[in-house]
C-alpha cells in the first residue's frame, strides 16, 4: 500500500511541474532534479538582490539621519 501511494504522490507532483505524461521514473526524477537545481539558482539571484535592496535601504536611512 505505501509503494502504491508513493507513486501515486510522485507523479501527482510531477503532473504539477510538468506536461509529459507516462515518463519513465529515472527520467521523470533527472526533470525534477534539474528543476530544483533551477529553482535554487533563482533564489540565489533573489537572496542577492535582496541583499542589495536592504543595503540600498540602510545608505539611505543614514544619508537622511546625517541631512543635507
Amino acid at each position: 500500500m505505501r509503494h502504491g501511494k508513493l507513486n501515486y504522490k510522485f507523479y501527482t507532483r510531477y503532473a504539477i511541474v510538468s506536461n509529459i505524461s507516462k515518463m519513465e521514473k529515472a527520467s521523470l526524477l533527472g526533470n525534477a532534479i534539474s528543476y530544483i537545481n533551477e529553482l535554487r539558482l533563482k533564489l540565489q539571484a533573489l537572496e542577492s538582490d535582496e541583499e542589495g535592496l536592504q543595503f540600498q535601504i540602510e545608505s539611505i536611512k543614514e544619508e537622511s539621519k546625517a541631512g543635507p
